[in-house]
């Protein structure tokens, strides 16, 4: 009898490995995305000289309430009318609070479609340029070591140029889209877009237009940044975190420091952040991470292909594999970060208000009053008041894979990026696109350039920098996507 239970406890064992053995051996991506036909790309000799000139203007947005000098906006669509005399005399234009940008291309009209919408955005973030940390001045636009060296380089001056390179170049050949297309370049992206591109998708709206599909900036080529895997990888954000800042103020009695009492303010409040850094909110793994962690394992070894083809048995596992890593964890979980925090002013006396700044990335499915219930709940005291501070914004809906739209950017990046594997993914960071999502039922966030950990750290920090080899294949990119979509 003992042998008979051993022995079909060995055939299920078998039975059940050999189950997800086979589901490995058979895990494909869930993508269906054909390979396309090889393209010979277009040579944009200008594309170096022009992005250098725009990274001279000195787009910089500043805080709100901060005095902005708007000339340098000013002096930046003059050269953008001057170096692309064509988009300027065959597209209308509308200038949205002054300093943003609306195009027109009026499209053939045969098809019926809704049109789409290329964004980006040109101002840039202050370069800090006082410390001297520049290896060239920041507003420099230097071409030196195979770089075109200056702020807004990558972030997002290169997608600006790119887009407007290929319009220009498609009209120089008399081409003209089926649909219409507009182009929408924010003025205020880094401040929150309010006045750029939440007026243009207002204005859009108004008038009843309803894109097929927006593509903005976001997430690019990666090389070396998805561990075990040596080729490059396109992700196509089709959502992006939310964010909110919650201001938490405890009041209790001050005093001197030579009678402290059992508790303090300062102490309170240093427990109550330790217990939100150790109850955090759930870790889930939402659509889009898991078909970016699906996709990937396919190109991994057998052992991960087992994990995921087979998440249904081990998502818990994984999860908790994730949660190791800061940025792996950023994708399945809402993030808290302690960013800012004040108590006392005088060495000898015992604050009475203590307060923290306790910043949050919003998982898709989640709202900032989630956010504030969970930390009521875990703090579980009346003394802590909770104040949502002013700017905040909820998560973006998810985008179809499955969309029409999505094959095309899929199709025109592997046209100019042929070895790389095509896969969505969640954005951490916060965007123009998401003012979009109000009038278009799919958002995407891409930028045609290939990003490695060295370039993403100059984003935002010193040195930003974009290589001049494969420049050309932004403007590349933005031609088939405006092509493959008509």
């Amino acid at each position: 009898m003992l042998k008979r239970v051993f022995f079909g406890l060995a055939i299920s064992i078998i039975i059940f490995t050999s189950i997800l053995l086979f589901r490995a051996i058979n895990f494909k991506s869930e993508l269906e995305i054909p390979q396309p036909e090889p393209i010979t790309p277009e040579v944009y000799n200008r594309m170096v000289d022009n992005l250098s000139t725009a990274i001279q203007f000195k787009t910089i947005s500043l805080e709100p309430g901060a005095q902005v000098d708007s000339s340098a906006f000013l002096d930046f669509k003059a050269f953008l009318e001057k170096t692309y005399p064509l988009i300027h005399q065959k597209l209308s234009l509308k200038k949205i609070n002054d300093l943003s940008l609306l195009y027109r291309w009026s499209g053939k009209g045969h098809s019926g479609r809704s049109p789409i919408i290329l964004a980006a955005h040109y101002d840039v973030v202050p370069a800090g340029e006082s410390d001297g940390s520049w290896e060239f001045p920041p507003f420099s636009g230097k071409n030196a070591g195979g770089y075109i060296w200056g702020r807004g380089a990558l972030d997002n001056k290169g997608a600006v140029i790119g887009i407007m390179e290929a319009v220009e170049n498609l009209l120089s050949r008399g081409y003209q889209p089926e649909r219409d297309i507009y182009i929408a370049l924010g003025h205020d992206e880094e401040i929150g877009g309010t006045k750029g591109a939440l007026a243009i998708s207002n204005l859009l709206e108004s008038m009843n237009i309803r894109p097929e599909f927006v593509l903005d900036e976001g997430l690019a080529v990666t090389r070396g940044l998805v561990p075990g895997l040596t080729n490059d990888v396109a992700m196509i954000g089709v959502s992006e975190k939310g964010f909110v800042s919650l201001r938490i103020v405890l009041k209790e009695n001050g005093g001197h420091s030579a009678m402290p009492g059992k508790r303090t303010t300062i102490g309170i409040m240093s427990e109550a952040i330790v217990r939100l850094e150790t109850n955090q909110m759930e870790a889930l793994m939402i659509p889009p991470v898991k078909q970016f962690l699906k996709t990937v394992a396919t190109e991994s070894d057998l052992l991960t292909r087992t994990v995921f083809a087979n998440l249904w048995l081990f998502e818990g596992l994984v999860i908790r594999q994730l949660l190791s890593d800061p940025i792996m964890a950023s994708m399945v979980r809402t993030t808290t970060a302690p960013t800012i925090i004040r108590a006392g002013d005088k060495e000898n006396v015992i604050p009475g208000l203590a307060e923290v700044i306790v910043n949050f990335r919003l998982l898709p499915g989640t709202t900032a009053n989630d956010v504030i219930d969970h930390v009521s709940r875990v703090l579980n005291d009346d003394r802590f008041e909770i104040e949502k501070l002013g700017f905040y914004a909820e998560p973006s809906p998810v985008s179809s894979t499955e969309s029409e739209a999505f094959h095309a950017i899929a199709t025109s990046i592997l046209e100019i990026f042929p070895d790389a594997t095509i896969t969505p993914n969640l954005m951490n960071a916060v965007a123009d696109a998401r003012h979009y999502t109000t009038i278009a039922e799919n958002v995407y966030r891409f930028a045609p350039y290939v990003i490695t950990e060295e370039y993403l750290s100059t984003i935002h920090g010193t040195n930003e920098r974009i290589p001049i080899e494969g420049l050309q294949k932004i403007p590349n990119f933005y031609e088939r996507l405006i092509i493959n979509s008509n």
